[in-house]
């Protein structure tokens, strides 16, 4: 059996595929699509662990996230949850380790959540928003953008990257409630006024 490879895509219509699913041949190194999946709408962002797909769905003014099912047997994908959430141009997802949780982030009105994953759900734990304006605020500056988020090794910390404030903000992570608080000001992140932080490795 080969390996699947899930490719995310925005889309124009209903009738475009937002999640392709491709099998991967190691010899070869080629790609077959297998099938496309529709229940999605722009699925810019996805998480894949197991048989389980995470996908963020980049809308403006509205946003939601799906998690799926992959059946080898279909072949195909089966929505098991879905998740609405406030905000505009959900972009990134981050599936925190060894847990339940995930954040993900909505770049145009600079926030993100941090959410649940429960047997039949997804559900809502918190939503923070930054505030402020950038150096470049007559270009892409003008307020808060959250690109990504990302735990740290030791699963204690969360980083968020804020393009708009030229900041990675540093959260401590409540591992009972999987709630975050920011983190004291020393152990913030800041870049020089212009360059951006988008993404973290």
């Amino acid at each position: 059996r080969h390996p699947i490879l899930y490719a995310g895509s925005y889309t124009e219509n209903e009738k475009q595929s937002a999640i392709h699913i491709l099998a991967f041949d190691r010899e070869s190194g080629s790609l077959t699509m297998v099938c496309e999946d529709q229940q999605s709408e722009n699925a810019s962002f996805l998480s894949a662990y197991g048989e389980t797909l995470l996908a963020v769905n980049e809308m403006t003014g509205k946003g939601c996230i799906d998690r799926y099912h992959f059946d080898p047997s279909l072949p195909g994908l089966i929505r098991t949850a879905r998740l609405q959430v406030e905000g505009s141009a959900l972009c990134h997802l981050h599936r925190w380790p060894a847990s339940g949780y995930f954040s993900a982030a909505n770049y145009m009105c600079g926030d993100f959540v941090v959410c649940r994953i429960e047997k039949n759900a997804l559900q809502l734990v918190q939503q923070v928003r930054h505030s402020g304006i950038g150096a470049d605020w007559k270009g892409r500056q003008e307020g808060p953008h959250v690109h990504s988020t990302l735990t740290t090794p030791d699963g204690k910390r969360l980083l968020a990257a804020d393009l708009g404030l030229d900041q990675i903000f540093v959260y401590r992570i409540d591992p009972e409630s999987g709630r975050v608080v920011l983190d004291r000001e020393e152990n913030q992140i800041k870049f020089p006024g212009g360059e951006g932080p988008r993404h973290m490795a």
